[in-house]
């Protein structure tokens, strides 16, 4: 459960201070993931 929800903090989550996902502020994707999109892949 823990790793799903650092997953959802990283790739799905929009913060306001970045006002991006931390994974797209690290260059890592390039789009917001869907919460269904992280569970299926």
């Amino acid at each position: 459960m823990v790793a799903v929800f650092i997953a959802y903090y990283n790739f799905c989550r929009i913060h306001s201070s970045l006002r991006v996902t931390p994974a797209m502020a690290a260059g890592i994707t390039d789009r917001v993931w869907e919460l269904s999109e992280l569970i299926a892949g």
